[in-house]
């Protein structure tokens, strides 16, 4: 992480925001904003993805990337990105970043779900669907319709009314969202974050 973000440092990008996971820089063209992460959320320890896993599945790739993450892998990091990291508040191209994955990608659910199991990760992508769902008209799988513990779904209900309250600049409510998105893994939650 320190040699990737020197390198960028070195190539012209300026440090815009720093998070305890992840350093935002601007483009030295003015293209845009880069995130450099060293892990998909703040504390990867709640959500333990299988790295050489993920490298096993990977695909060809196409053009200056030579490998993809599996559409099961990128489609669970998204959702945990934008349900831990960001309290289900996205940008709309953020949004509509579930739905390319879905239309074009076609996950294998069986797939994703054993891969979000073994993260302990079924919630924030049961949340983050359901949202993309609302927000984008996301073509969600019937098999990736999975229900919502209470008072997550109580937490997601509560705003669907107005979709909007998911993209941003609304506000989310970060710390009621991993509350009711970590229920019977509370204390980890606070040990973790601690």
């Amino acid at each position: 992480f320190a040699d990737a973000a020197a390198a960028l440092r070195e190539a012209g990008f300026a440090e815009v925001a720093r998070g305890d996971h992840a350093l935002a820089l601007r483009d030295p063209r003015g293209a845009g904003i880069l995130e450099l992460h060293r892990s998909v959320v703040s504390a990867p320890g709640l959500f333990p993805l299988d790295g050489p896993g993920a490298w096993e599945r990977r695909l060809p790739g196409r053009g200056q990337l030579r490998h993809l993450p599996s559409p099961e892998d990128l489609l669970l990091q998204l959702a945990l990105h934008a349900a831990f990291q960001h309290g289900l508040v996205l940008s709309l191209v953020q949004w509509l970043d579930f739905r390319r994955v879905l239309e074009r990608e076609r996950p294998d659910p069986a797939a994703l779900l054993e891969i979000a199991a073994a993260a302990r990760a079924e919630a924030p992508l049961a949340a983050a669907l359901r949202v993309a769902e609302a927000v984008v008209l996301a073509p969600v799988p019937e098999a990736l319709r999975l229900p919502l513990p209470r008072g997550l779904r109580r937490f997601v209900e509560e705003r669907l009314a107005d979709p909007l309250a998911f993209v941003s600049p609304a506000a989310p409510d970060l710390a009621r969202a991993r509350w009711e998105l970590l229920a019977g893994r509370r204390a980890e939650l606070v040990w973790r974050t601690l």
